[in-house]
């Protein structure tokens, strides 16, 4: 926006009320952001999702919808978007994984 205003364009802004507004433009401010609305909550789990009974979650982990997690998974401070298929024995560890992905090996601080 730095190089509009240098040019001499118009910067525009609303002012939304009752809403929550979070910059996540970087990963760490996007992980931040997952933190705060599990609201002190240790698992957020989306719908429709086909989940082991045995899944464990350390610390915290956010699960979108559809997914499918399968026996003995484990979950770490990790963000898990839609659709995504985790197999038999993974364990996810400071990870985000994104939509539509198929996990057959662990995986540790990555972005799939």
């Amino acid at each position: 926006y730095r190089g509009i205003l240098k040019r001499g364009g118009k910067i525009k802004a609303y002012t939304a009320e009752g809403h929550y507004w979070f910059d996540i433009g970087t990963i760490d401010s996007y992980i931040d952001a997952n933190i705060f609305f599990l609201n002190e909550k240790k698992v957020l789990i989306g719908e429709r999702c086909k989940i082991s009974p045995d899944l464990t979650i350390e610390e915290w982990a956010c699960i979108g919808d559809e997914c499918t997690i399968e026996e003995d998974v484990s979950v770490v401070r990790s963000i898990v978007w839609e659709r995504v298929h985790i197999k038999r024995g993974i364990t996810l560890r400071d990870c985000i994984i994104t939509d539509n992905n198929l996990i057959r090996h662990d995986l540790y601080g990555k972005i799939v």
